[in-house]
């Protein structure tokens, strides 16, 4: 069990679903009849309250503790009925640049129980969350977060695995507008050819 956190996340915007475009646009024409909630596989979309102001209450929102969005999916944009959330392929999809994950080392288990994690990193489909080598106070070899902004599309995979308890280390930052994240780079696997066989 992790010491309890001490540092709040500073959450700026909350996050609309992938194909909604902005926040502006979205507010406009959702109409709140929640088939995208009842539709998620992953049930990231939960009904908002006053996150979006008055005029928005309970259209639906990203919510990161109740899970993440799957970088593959792509239901409630070919479910919406109002066109809130437009059409999306998978490949388009997985450029859209939701929002950006921020990471608070203060709250970090690596930093405040000196030891590795990575439950962020393993989540991260385009590894804009991934490890990098950490020296401790005590001098203890360790590897900790980063973020590549870049290439982050924001799905929360990092947000929703992160242990960290009242305050996440690592948390999704929404863009009001949404915006195009870089494709990240493939890495190729290098052919193990020790074992083939001559034929």
């Amino acid at each position: 069990q992790a010491r309890p956190t001490t540092i709040p996340e500073k959450k700026t915007s909350p996050l609309s679903p992938p194909g909604s475009v902005s926040i502006a646009r979205y507010n406009a024409i959702c109409t709140a009849c929640h088939l995208c909630v009842s539709a998620c596989p992953s049930r990231v979309l939960v009904p908002s309250v006053f996150s979006f102001g008055l005029s928005g209450m309970m259209q639906p929102q990203m919510d990161f503790d109740a899970g993440h969005c799957n970088y593959d999916c792509t239901v409630c944009s070919n479910i919406c009925p109002s066109g809130a959330i437009l059409p999306l392929t998978v490949e388009k999809k997985r450029l859209i640049q939701v929002g950006v994950a921020k990471f608070i080392k203060e709250n970090c288990v690596v930093y405040t129980d000196n030891t590795n994690c990575g439950a962020c990193s393993e989540h991260c489909p385009t590894k804009a969350v991934h490890m990098v080598p950490y020296l401790n106070a005590a001098g203890r070899k360790l590897v900790i977060p980063e973020v590549d902004a870049n290439i982050c599309v924001g799905c929360g995979g990092c947000e929703h695995a992160c242990p960290t308890k009242p305050f996440r280390a690592i948390y999704v930052d929404g863009n009001i507008e949404h915006k195009t994240a870089r494709k990240p780079k493939e890495k190729k696997m290098e052919k193990d050819t020790a074992d083939d066989f001559p034929f």
